[in-house]
């Protein structure tokens, strides 16, 4: 399984290989190619002959011309991008949420000033701890992350995550607070580095 549409070509790792899965993309994809005057080679898997019964355009281009043809396709890419948060019921329900915690600030800071004349004289100092789990979402951009240069090969894909902080909060009666803390964020990921060995020996 890919996490990329890029890779080293099997037969001959001189070349790079793209692979599309959209007629559209494929198009544009070359017609960049063609306007960087890149040489390449265009090749159609059909979707009888391919393991994931559908149709991919495939284009070789040697290694030479690499960082210029990963270019045109991060290009191409952005041209077809969907939105941020492409799944609509959680671009809305962020927004809400965002909005319900602006409202609970807005009415917990009007609630606080109403009370500032009665509050007692004492310690206003307070602490809080807290701690979160991480999970990685990829709606959210936490998604894996494939690159390959010069015949290495890294993986890299986020498996969660977890912070601990402490918060040290000091309330003033005319409803103002200063806060300080600390907090620590710690990802984990597996990863994986693959060397291919005679990637700068000419076939033969």
């Amino acid at each position: 399984m890919r996490w990329t549409n890029y890779f080293t070509h099997p037969g001959d790792n001189r070349y790079y290989v793209f692979a599309f899965g959209e007629e559209l993309h494929a198009n544009a994809f070359e017609k960049r190619l063609n306007d960087l005057g890149i040489d390449h080679e265009r090749h159609l898997e059909t979707a009888e002959g391919h393991s994931t019964g559908r149709n991919e355009w495939l284009f070789g281009v040697h290694r030479d011309y690499f960082k210029k043809a990963l270019e045109a396709n991060h290009l191409v890419h952005a041209e077809f991008r969907d939105k941020f948060i492409p799944v609509s019921g959680v671009r809305w329900s962020l927004l809400i949420g965002t909005l319900a915690v602006i409202l609970f600030a807005l009415a917990g800071a009007w609630t606080q000033r109403a009370q500032a004349q009665t509050m007692p004289n004492g310690n206003n100092w307070q602490i809080a701890v807290s701690t979160t789990w991480l999970t990685p979402i990829e709606a959210l951009g936490g998604e894996p992350i494939t690159v390959s240069e010069d015949g290495l090969d890294l993986d890299w894909t986020p498996t969660g995550g977890s912070s601990f902080g402490v918060r040290l909060l000091r309330r003033f009666p005319s409803a103002w607070s200063i806060e300080t803390g600390l907090e620590t964020v710690r990802y984990t990921s597996d990863w994986s580095l693959t060397f291919h060995p005679g990637f700068d020996t000419p076939q033969g």
